[in-house]
């Protein structure tokens, strides 16, 4: 297995605890999966997105940039109070809901 790769951790909150949920090893090293497994509800409650290379020794918070990615989806307001959380702590209150065409 090659580690010198990108991995994305999900950091989710369950009441008052908090937990990255178990992911599929293709699923983890992928941003596009990662978009949507967030955006589809694979995961809920989402507070944290950590982009890491155990090779590199690196670890980055691209929770922003995720949740901008996710908002240029979005072709309806967010119904998913979890969904619209993350977002608008990301990027700003009313963020979850599309501009208008």
């Amino acid at each position: 297995m090659n580690l010198d790769r990108s991995f994305f951790a999900i950091l989710c909150r369950n009441a008052r605890v908090d937990f990255f949920p178990e992911r599929s090893l293709a699923d983890t090293t992928s941003r596009a999966e990662t978009i949507a497994d967030i955006l589809t509800g694979q995961v809920e409650d989402v507070q944290r997105v950590i982009e890491f290379n155990p090779v590199e020794g690196t670890a980055h918070d691209v929770s922003e940039d995720i949740a901008r990615e996710i908002a240029g989806l979005l072709t309806e307001p967010v119904g998913r109070c979890d969904l619209r959380d993350f977002l608008e702590e990301q990027l700003g209150v009313g963020t979850a809901i599309p501009a208008a065409a």
